[in-house]
C-alpha cells in the first residue's frame, strides 16, 4: 500500500518538474525568437540604409549614376526587350551660380531641381543625378519622338520654374539629350 502512493507522488513530482522545465524552455525559445525578429528588423533596416548610401545621391536622394546604370542594364537584359527612352538633363546656370554665390545656394538649386524632377517622373520613370548638375531619367514603353518631345517640354516647364533663393528668384534653364532603345542602338 505505501509504495503505490509513493510512486504516484514521485511520478507527479517528475511530471511537474519536467513540465516546469518545458514551460521555461518554451519561454526562453519565445524570447530568443523575439530577439531574432528584432535583430532581423535591425539588419533589414541597416541593409536598406546601406543600399541608400550606395545607390542614392547623398544630396538629392535620387538614384546615383551606378544605380542608374544598373537600371539600364536590367532593361537591356529583359527578355522582351521592351523599348525605353533615356533623357539627360543639365542645369545650364549651375556653374555660374556656384562661381558667383555659395555652395549652399548651388545645393538648393540641385535639391529643388531633383525634387521637381522626381515628382514629375512619379511612377512613370526613373530619375537619377549623374554628377554635378547633370541628371538623367528613364521613360519606359514605346514612345514616338513627338511624344517624347512633348514630355520633355512639359518636364522643362515644371522643373524650370524659378527657384526661391532667399528673397530672390533664380531663373534656370536646362539642356537635354535623348536616346531611344532600341531605335538608336541595341546596347
Amino acid at each position: 500500500g505505501v509504495i503505490s502512493p509513493l510512486i504516484t507522488m514521485v511520478v507527479c513530482t517528475l511530471i511537474h518538474y519536467y513540465s516546469m522545465k518545458s514551460i521555461k524552455a518554451q519561454e526562453e525559445l519565445e524570447l530568443q525568437n523575439e530577439n531574432l525578429i528584432e535583430t532581423n528588423d535591425v539588419i533589414s533596416k541597416e541593409g536598406e540604409r546601406l543600399s541608400r548610401i550606395v545607390y542614392n545621391d547623398k544630396l538629392t536622394g535620387l538614384y546615383n549614376k551606378d544605380m542608374f546604370a544598373m537600371k539600364i542594364d536590367e532593361l537591356l537584359k529583359n527578355e522582351d526587350k521592351s523599348p525605353f527612352t533615356v533623357v539627360y538633363l543639365t542645369i545650364n546656370e549651375y556653374d555660374e551660380v556656384v562661381r558667383t554665390s555659395t555652395k549652399e545656394t548651388g545645393d538648393m538649386i540641385l535639391t529643388t531641381f531633383a525634387y521637381r524632377l522626381h515628382n514629375f517622373c512619379g511612377n512613370s520613370g526613373i530619375s537619377a543625378r549623374i554628377s554635378g548638375a547633370t541628371f538623367a531619367m528613364i521613360i519606359t514603353g514605346q514612345r514616338s519622338r513627338e511624344s517624347v518631345s512633348s514630355y520633355i517640354s512639359d518636364l522643362t516647364a515644371e522643373v524650370c520654374e524659378p527657384i526661391a533663393l532667399g528673397d530672390s528668384l533664380k531663373e534656370i534653364s536646362i539642356s537635354s539629350g535623348v536616346t531611344h532603345f532600341p531605335r538608336d542602338g541595341k546596347t
